[in-house]
């Protein structure tokens, strides 16, 4: 029986992201370990814990503020993989959908703490919360980022992400 022997393991959203680590890798287990989207998924997801660890040690609140920024990219890298799975067919969209609700929540949390642990002078300003939205983060919103997953798309339709830039296989 642990004993919040370290500070980090007193956070909430530490032990929610712990869930999430453990769930993603379940949910990926079956999932063709060839496609960079698996690692790269486990690796953000574990990212997430680590960085929260890393910033709960710090002294600095400027210190404790940029782990939290790179747990919160790991959150968002995370939500990116899944829409990738989605377009390999690795996971059907409702339960990526499920998955992201996990993440953002994580996101929010990893947001008040930035706030909690002394943000001198920081302010973000986000957009209009839109109920209808099927975007859960900003990121989805940007047009590159649609366009690249239109790539990945006909990639995947045309046969082209088995082989590199110069038309050989690799």
């Amino acid at each position: 029986m642990e004993v919040n022997m370290f500070s980090h393991t007193r956070l909430k959203v530490y032990h929610k992201a712990l869930a999430s680590v453990a769930h993603l890798a379940q949910r990926s287990a079956s999932w063709d370990r060839r496609h960079s989207v698996v690692d790269h998924l486990l690796r953000a997801s574990e990212s997430i814990v680590l960085n929260l660890a890393e910033g709960a040690r710090r002294w600095s609140a400027g210190h404790k503020q940029h782990s939290l920024d790179y747990a919160t990219g790991s959150a968002l890298e995370c939500a990116a993989c899944l829409d990738i799975a989605v377009l390999k067919q690795f996971l059907p969209p409702d339960a990526a959908h499920r998955e992201k609700s996990l993440l953002c929540e994580i996101v929010k949390m990893l947001v008040g703490l930035r706030k909690s642990w002394g943000e001198a002078g920081f302010h973000e300003d986000s957009p209009a919360y839109d109920a209808e939205a099927v975007a859960l983060f900003p990121h989805e919103r940007l047009h590159v980022y649609q366009v690249g997953l239109e790539f990945i798309r006909w990639s995947q339709k045309s046969g082209n992400m088995e082989s590199n830039c110069w038309g050989a296989s690799p």
